[in-house]
Parts: C-alpha cells; structure tokens; sequence
C-alpha cells in the first residue's frame, strides 16, 4: 500500500522541522523520515521499534543537515543528522546502526557506521539507512579505510575515493556494478607500485585483480556481485592480466589514457602491441591544450572521437569514427605529424611542438566531468555526423582544418 505523503504520522518535532510517513521504495514498504526544510530524506525498515528510537533521538537533540564538501569534482552534499545542542553530532545512519545492533553509540563511534549508499536525486539528498545498507569499518577490517562511494547527480556514474591513496576511481552506474563495489565485503580497494588501482576478491588476501578488468567483466561479461569470485580468474586467464602477470597478448585498454576512468565508454580490448610505447597510449597523451581529444567506445568497439582545439572561445572540433584500434592508432599518428597550425594559432602551436615544450601538463581528458559529457554527446550523435577513418585517411591543414 502507498501511504500519502505525511498522512501516516507527521510529527512537530522542532518546530516541525521533521515529518515521519511510510512509502513504497523498490518493492517494499518502508518508513521515510524528512527534513522539511530542505527536502532531504532518510529511509529505513518498516518497524515500529526503529521508529520509536529515532522519534526519542530526533525530539531529544533535534536534528540537522550539515553540508560536507568533497573534493575530487564531487562539490557538497548535506548529511541528515541527529546533533545535541553545544556536543557532538551523530549521524541518522549510527543511531539507526545502534538500534538494529544494539550497541552503545560510544562503542560504535570508536570504529564508523556507514551508509552504503548516498544518493543525490532532483538536488536532494536521500539516504537509504535500511538494516541492510548499514555497516561498521569493525564489520569489515581487512576492508581499505575510509572509503567512499556516492553517485553523480545525474545518476550515471559511481565515484569511489580511497581515502588511504587520495585516488578516486570512476565507473558507469549499472546495478551490477553498483551492487558489486557498493557493498563492503564484496571488495577491498588498492593503489600497486605503477599507480594502477586493484582489487582484493571478497576475503581471499590472495586474489587480486586490476579494477579495469573488473568492471570491463562486469559491464560486458556477465560478472556480478553472486559470481565474481569465480569467474575473475578464468576471465584474468582468458586475457593473461592481473596485478603480478606479464606477457599480455591483449588487455582491456583505458581508451583515454585516464587510468582511473572505468566507466563502460572508455574501456575497450585491444591488443598488446599496439598499446605498447609508441603505440595508442603513449599518443593520447601527446595531444595537448589548446588541443583536445576526447574519446567514447561503443558497444560495438568502435572508437568515435572528438579532435579540435579551442583558444579564448574561438576554435573548431572534428568528429571522426575509427572501426577499431588500428584506425584509431594511424589517426593519432597522422595527428602528430601535422605541420601546420590552424588558423588562429600560431605556427609553434602545433601538436607536436606543444608536446616537446609541455610534457607535463595534463591532456584534456583527465579532466573527468568534461570527458564524460564529451562521451555522452558522442555516443547520443548520429553516425553520419562522423567522418569514417581509414588507413588512407589524411589531415589536410587548410585554414582552417580539414579533414577529407
């Protein structure tokens, strides 16, 4: 049954700053607490009893939404919590946590409960606090600290920040993928010596593998949060990658050169070699501003590109669709190999030029919100806005650029 907004009890707790009612949420009936002010809401398990013990909590200390910034690109979102007034405030998700356990909320503040997910939905804040999204950090020791993972507001990505490396790991926000990294014991993050981010396979210390590989199984083989642990080795077998392997024959491949861009439009398979220095990896990084160069891959493999450059608002883009890898290789080749600048920059801002003279300075992509509207753009374009890319195909710098 759907209860009506604030029909089953609506409570002047603080001034009527809160309101309890039942509602309908994937499949079940569940309690709903609001913070009226804002909008912003917390669910929880349909009883009677955890209501009762957050009604005492909320009406004891009152309650408020405390704004928490983020780093990384992620801005701030506010967090629902319950806070006596002049000490300490404690979150909706402890008080919850302490109820269903039955511990002390001291005992459980020597360690952390967490919310397994938080949701930014139309600007708001929603916060699933059932029994079973909540969990303590002495729940899941071998479990990397501190880690985070919310959503994006637009609901299309999941971004997981390892607090212990200061890395945050992008991913395309598919039920399986959500459910798969969400939950606490499935896997426990890590940063290897190269920088690369891996992943410990549910309790077993010895299993491992590459986050890549992971979410490229995850996304296009069938692997989930029932059958990880034992299909990731025949998967890591089938491609011969894993933290401590070598002689790859082929590998998933992070076609924007960004390692911790995970997300299902920028991994693709492509063989060893062509990857190698020299190759599709080492090039992507070449392209540098006032050039960019933002790659989206399609289920079927293919590579659509945006290639422009862009100087104080004036500038031009090209969009070109590469079959696979080798097309996509020749055509950074070729790139690099231009000798003329486009009309408006001057003749040392070629691309290779720019490269000798500023190796360090990071290529476009990296700058992951501008990477994933790019993508979004050229996976929603139609195919004749493309211009198809052979072997043959030239850079032909007129003024401005044009390519045949």
């Amino acid at each position: 049954m759907n209860y009506p907004e604030g029909k089953e009890s609506k409570m002047k707790l603080n001034n009527g700053i809160n309101k309890f009612y039942k509602r309908e949420y994937e499949g079940e009936t569940v309690y709903c607490v609001e913070h009226t002010p804002s909008g912003c809401y917390a669910i929880f398990d349909n009883d009677e009893g955890a209501k009762a013990f957050l009604e005492e909590a909320i009406q004891r200390h009152g309650s408020s939404l405390v704004p928490k910034a983020h780093t990384h690109n992620q801005g701030c979102y506010l967090v629902f919590r319950v806070s006596e007034k002049g000490g300490p405030s404690t979150s909706l998700a402890a008080e919850l946590y302490s109820y269903y356990h039955g511990i002390r909320l001291n005992e459980l503040r020597q360690s952390k409960a967490r919310i397994r997910h938080i949701i930014p939905s139309t600007g708001k804040v929603f916060e699933d606090c059932r029994k079973k999204n909540l969990f303590s950090t002495k729940d899941i020791a071998w479990d990397t600290p501190n880690r985070k993972i919310s959503i994006t507001p637009d609901g299309k990505h999941i971004l997981v920040y390892i607090k212990k490396y200061d890395c945050m790991e992008y991913l395309t926000n598919t039920p399986e993928m959500f459910n798969l990294v969400a939950r606490p014991t499935n896997l426990s993050f890590y940063v290897n010596k190269f920088g690369r981010t891996a992943v410990k396979l549910g309790s077993n210390p010895k299993s491992g593998a590459y986050l890549n590989m992971l979410a490229y199984a995850c996304y296009h083989m069938g692997v989930d949060e029932n059958n990880f642990v034992t299909r990731m080795p025949e998967i890591q077998n089938l491609f011969a990658e894993g933290p401590d392997k070598k002689g790859r024959s082929q590998e998933i491949d992070h076609a924007n050169d960004d390692k911790h861009n995970n997300c299902i439009w920028n991994l693709s398979v492509i063989p060893s070699e062509l990857n190698n220095n020299g190759g599709k990896y080492d090039f992507v990084a070449r392209i540098k501003p006032p050039y960019h160069l933002f790659i989206a891959v399609t289920n079927d493999g293919e590579y659509r590109v945006q290639l422009g450059w862009n100087r104080f608002g004036f500038g031009q883009d090209f969009y070109i669709r590469c079959p696979n890898a080798e097309t996509l290789i020749d055509m950074l080749h070729k790139a690099m190999k231009i000798n003329k600048a486009p009309f408006g920059l001057r003749h040392t801002q070629i691309p290779s030029a720019l490269w000798s003279s500023r190796r360090k300075k990071p290529h476009a992509a990296l700058d992951f919100r501008r990477s994933a509207d790019a993508a979004g753009m050229l996976l929603e374009m139609d195919v004749s806005e493309f211009e198809e890319w052979t072997m043959g195909t030239n850079f032909i710098v007129l003024s401005p650029w044009v390519v045949p």
